[in-house]
């Protein structure tokens, strides 16, 4: 049954960018799009700056180890991107928004490959 949440994924995992460990049905959590000033970016995520110049971060944890509880960002729940084809969806929404900057694509594609555990790279060096 929970074996389709990887098809097409590589086996990966979302890692938790709080406590290192990884999400998933036992342990859930989100991808988190924080806006702020880059003065008050939080650690590990991914900026990318958008046509007004705000600072636009990326962040996955578990539900438990939300860094800021009072406040909530634009988020998906980790489990609606378990594998790239979700994953490139959800970039393309995000990319429409009117935040998003001409590097935002970009600053997507490497958060997958930074904060997913398990997934086969392709290519070779």
């Amino acid at each position: 049954m929970g074996g389709s949440a990887s098809v097409g994924s590589g086996g990966g995992h979302w890692v938790c960018q709080r406590c290192g460990e990884p999400l998933g049905p036992a342990h859930p959590g989100v991808i988190e799009v924080v806006r702020g000033d880059p003065d008050s970016a939080p650690r590990g995520g991914v900026g990318a700056t958008s046509p007004r110049g705000a600072r636009v971060e990326l962040r996955v944890h578990h539900l438990g180890c939300d860094p800021d509880p009072g406040t909530r960002g634009y988020r998906i729940d980790a489990g609606r991107a378990s594998n790239l084809a979700e994953w490139n969806a959800w970039c393309e929404h995000l990319r429409d928004m009117p935040w998003a900057g001409p590097d935002t694509a970009g600053r997507l594609l490497r958060f997958w490959h930074e904060h997913r555990a398990g997934e086969r790279r392709g290519g070779g060096g």
